[in-house]
This record gives C-alpha cells, sequence and structure tokens, in this order.
C-alpha cells in the first residue's frame, strides 16, 4: 500500500463505488484488493448536485472540520486503465487528489497498534456554482442504499454503518412531486442522457469543450428547478 508500482493506483471509494454491484457490475473494475480505512482529513457530505425529483445528489467530500464525522471507506488497488475508466465514468465534476488514509483494524477488538497510513487518488468536487452556499440535499434511497450496502459488504465499522443507516433520504411523496418528477423527467431526460453519451465518445481533446456544455445544461436545468419546478410541483431535493 504504500509502495504500489506504476501499474497499480489506490483508489479510495466512499460513495457507490463502495458495492460491489456498482464497481465491479456497473463499472466492470476488478479490483486486485480492497483495504477498510479511515481518512481524518475529511468527511462525507452530498454536495455534488444530480436531478431534481429523481437523484438529488451524490456522495462527496469536504476538509472535516473539528465538529464533523470523519470519512470512513474503502481503498483498491486497480490497474491504471481500470483507474482511468473510473475516471472517466465518474463525470466532469469531480476532481482527482491525493488523500491520507489509515488501515481500520480487521474487528473492533483488534489493536490500532498495526495501522498503516498511506496515500490514495480520491475524488472530491467543489462548491457548485447552481446550489447555494447552505446546499444540504438529501439521497435518493436508491443512491444511500448502495453505500449501506458496500459497508456491509466490507464490513466497515459498526458505527459506521449506523450512521448510514440513519441518513435521510429524498422521496417524491406528494402528488405535485411526482407530477413534477414526471414533466422533469420528460423535459431534461433526453438532454442530459444526450450530453453525457456524447461525452462518452468525444476524444480527449473535445473534452475540455464538452464540460462547458455540460455546465451550461446543468445550470440550466437547476435554473428551471429553482424558478419553475419548485414553486409550482414541490420539494425535489430534500425530504420534507
Amino acid at each position: 500500500l504504500t509502495n504500489p508500482p506504476a501499474s497499480i493506483v489506490l483508489y479510495l471509494a466512499y460513495g457507490s463505488n463502495l458495492c460491489a454491484a456498482t464497481f465491479q457490475g456497473s463499472r466492470s473494475i476488478r479490483p486486485l484488493s480492497a483495504v477498510p480505512v479511515r481518512v481524518p482529513d475529511l468527511t462525507l457530505t452530498f454536495t455534488l448536485p444530480g436531478i431534481p425529483y429523481v437523484e438529488p445528489c451524490f456522495a462527496n467530500v469536504v476538509r472535516r472540520g473539528s465538529a464533523s464525522k470523519e470519512l470512513v471507506g474503502v481503498v483498491y488497488e486497480i490497474s491504471r486503465a481500470d483507474y482511468e475508466h473510473v475516471i472517466a465514468t465518474e463525470g466532469p465534476t469531480y476532481e482527482v487528489f491525493e488523500a491520507t488514509c489509515t488501515t481500520l483494524p480487521a474487528s473492533t477488538a483488534s489493536s490500532s497498534s498495526g495501522a498503516v497510513t498511506f496515500l490514495a487518488h480520491t475524488l472530491l468536487a467543489p462548491p457548485s456554482p447552481f446550489r447555494p452556499s447552505t446546499y444540504a440535499p438529501h439521497p435518493s434511497l436508491r443512491y444511500i442504499n448502495l453505500l449501506r450496502l458496500g459497508a456491509a459488504e466490507h464490513a466497515l465499522p459498526a458505527a459506521w454503518q449506523t450512521y448510514l443507516a440513519g441518513l435521510p433520504h429524498y422521496e417524491a411523496r406528494t402528488r405535485g412531486q411526482r407530477v413534477g418528477r414526471v414533466v422533469f423527467i420528460v423535459l431534461w431526460g433526453p438532454v442530459m442522457l444526450t450530453s453525457l453519451l456524447v461525452r462518452r465518445i468525444l476524444p480527449k481533446a473535445g473534452q475540455g469543450a464538452m464540460k462547458w456544455i455540460l455546465a451550461k445544461v446543468f445550470g440550466g436545468m437547476w435554473w428551471s428547478y429553482d424558478w419553475v419546478f419548485k414553486p409550482v410541483f414541490g420539494e425535489g431535493e430534500r425530504a420534507i
């Protein structure tokens, strides 16, 4: 872990990539190993905007404050080709940086004296220009369940699993929210899918322009939510 060969990348997962169905299934990544870790400098948030009424937000990390809970995740050893695939499929918003990770004991009864500290690559999304500074949305039940399942699969500490189990989730409960979800998908679904598909097939040389286009698309989508959909159909980001 402290000195991997150039062909291997240490990748810290904390969101849906904790779950085998996502990481090994949807993304077809084949990790060589997986090590549970804690990351004292970071804390888990859900401040990466998604799609209102459907997937309001996704997992993110921020620098940890004194009152915040330290991040718990999993560091995978993966090939460089798999790592590049992860970066390509995570979307243009995230930025790569190195996080200081410390291995967790195999059980709560084990001593932490044999813990190893090392650096691993992970992803962080900067504050969104489309959401207010007080932005605190709730993930969908589908999404948060991926984190819960992944935490159980990797036998992460019981305290962390309890924390994830207690997080609120967004659900379209009212008639207005359900109607708003359908209308939002009909209007914005084709635009988003087309933009993301074009981004995937574009060569690297065109990714800069595509990132700019996606920012404009997301900006328009969230503007329509703030000024049209939310006043008419109701809350699309937080449980009420």
